[in-house]
């Protein structure tokens, strides 16, 4: 016996998967209801990750007691991959990214910089020749997004002078604590892009990123926000 026949004497059919939201799959089907106080019948598996749909789980038919009916599939829509301003940044590439890494109309702030062409826009204008450039061996940079924006990570174009090992913090005001660091080891202009920084996949309003420069002045050239589809 299979299908919504089974139920009758089986296990109900699991729910469908919810929707997928922006840049998260659907949820997982719901279990089914017991058959015969035997075995479950599972819903399906919910949808995937938003880069790249919802995905079908099938599911499984409960066994015992006179045939449970199948779950039902999970159906989570696709999600929207969180992007930049219009074109999707992708994080599953290594190396610089094309384009501008966050979205029209984020506001770039800093503890201080060195001289007029070293400004906090600079780290995000997306151009690794220019940069913000602290004029001291520590300093921040803030970006305020337009609106919410859901990522699981940040990628930054950064170069010393001299050459040396310096220490990354992220934060945000959605969180009382660090959300991801590194140290890394950071070479003279051009200079090179650092292993990506995870955070806990979210919607952040801003992120603030500090750095220590240790005996070099701190210099970001880019900044690149990396959607939840690679991570």
């Amino acid at each position: 016996m299979s299908g919504q026949a089974g139920a009758a004497a089986g296990g109900a059919a699991g729910a469908a998967g919810g929707a997928g939201t922006t840049g998260l799959g659907g949820s997982a089907g719901a279990s089914g209801a017991k058959d015969g106080g035997v075995a479950d019948a599972n819903g399906g598996a919910g949808g995937g990750s938003g880069a790249t749909g919802g995905g079908a789980g099938a599911g499984q038919a409960g066994a015992g007691g006179g045939g449970g009916a199948s779950g039902a599939a999970g159906s989570g829509a696709a999600g929207n991959a969180g992007h930049s301003d219009g074109a999707v940044v992708d994080g599953c590439v290594s190396g610089d990214l094309a384009g501008t890494g966050v979205p029209a109309g984020t506001i770039a702030t800093a503890s201080a910089f060195s001289a007029a062409d070293a400004t906090a826009d600079k780290a995000i204008d997306g151009d690794t020749t220019t940069r913000w450039n602290a004029g001291d061996h520590t300093g921040w940079i803030t970006l305020t997004f337009p609106a919410p924006v859901a990522i699981s990570g940040l990628r930054l174009h950064v170069h010393a002078s001299p050459e040396t090992t310096e220490s990354y913090t992220v934060t945000s005001s959605s969180s009382t604590t660090a959300i991801g660091s590194a140290t890394a080891d950071v070479t003279l202009q051009p200079g090179l892009v650092l292993p990506d920084i995870f955070v806990p996949p979210g919607s952040y309003s801003d992120i603030t990123i500090t750095v220590n420069g240790g005996a070099s002045w701190v210099a970001i050239d880019a900044i690149w926000l990396l959607p939840f589809a690679c991570h």
